[in-house]
């Protein structure tokens, strides 16, 4: 299988399927010339699921930036097939996270941060040790994971420090404020999370439990306030969180169900437009 990903100006990027197998699917990354006539391989085990969402994501408003989650265990997938049918269990894949600043040509893992959430020195268990972020693949909502188009140089994700990428529930909140050089956590747990006023104002919600409140920053992630929309009786399990696509409004919807078994979906308006007199309209605004 080919999937077509976000192009540039400059080139086209496919993700040529090489293991359509379920539970076991990746495939290699190709970078086209200007053209689109000629292609080369920039990266090996690029994950994918088998609705074909492939781990890779351009960061917005910075040219040749982007980010991929890369499959570590290829041979343990295929060479444990036989044995782990027999036994009755398959492997599970381990996905590294790194990024490209020259648009594929060379490819890093993600640093990571110099300090844990209570601003402790934070010391590794594990050899190696990278930040691995959650990408694609996992998400109910497939637009943009870690970016927005005018908050530019900022991205948050969810994930952990380690080997490799651990469960989504066992992550953290992290971001970002110089492109994905160096990264910090910012809440304990895994948030959902969204960007408006050009990066100006950021909003996170918990996704794991009910709650009656979100939190808003307003100095890129450095501190957060509490904003209550609903009472402690009428709490909500977080769905999904949505701004307008260029990240310009301090409007959101939050989205969510009463209670585990609802089929009811809630809508709540959130307003942040009271929290500055003036509208950023420029970067340096």
């Amino acid at each position: 299988a080919y999937t077509l990903l976000e192009p540039t100006r400059q080139t086209l990027t496919l993700h040529i399927t090489e293991s359509a197998k379920e539970g076991a699917a990746w495939g290699n990354l190709l970078s086209s010339n200007w053209n689109g006539t000629y292609y080369t391989q920039t990266l090996e085990h690029v994950n994918r699921n088998d609705k074909g969402l492939v781990d890779f994501e351009r960061i917005l408003g910075i040219e040749g930036v982007a980010m991929a989650n890369e499959v570590a265990n290829v041979k343990e997938l295929a060479g444990g097939a036989v044995a782990a049918a027999a036994a009755g269990s398959h492997p599970s894949k381990q996905l590294q996270t790194k990024i490209t600043y020259d648009n594929g040509q060379t490819w890093q893992y993600l640093s990571v941060p110099k300090t844990n959430i209570h601003g402790r020195p934070l010391l590794c268990k594990t050899t190696p040790c990278h930040l691995h972020l959650h990408s694609f693949t996992e998400k109910a909502d497939t637009s943009n994971v870690f970016s927005a188009p005018t908050a530019i140089g900022l991205m948050m994700g969810v994930g952990n420090v380690g080997a490799h990428l651990e469960d989504y529930s066992k992550g953290d909140t992290y971001m970002t404020r110089d492109a994905g050089r160096t990264w910090h956590i910012i809440r304990q747990g895994p948030h959902l999370y969204a960007f408006g006023d050009h990066g100006g104002i950021i909003v996170l919600v918990s996704d794991q439990e009910p709650v009656d409140y979100v939190l808003y920053s307003t100095n890129e992630g450095k501190s957060f306030e509490k904003f209550y929309f609903t009472s402690a009786n009428k709490k909500l399990r977080a769905t999904a969180l949505i701004t307008e696509p260029m990240a310009t409004s301090r409007r959101f919807l939050l989205v969510g169900m009463a209670s585990r078994g609802a089929t009811q979906q809630q809508v709540v308006r959130l307003d942040f437009r009271g929290l500055f007199q003036r509208k950023c309209k420029h970067a340096r605004s």
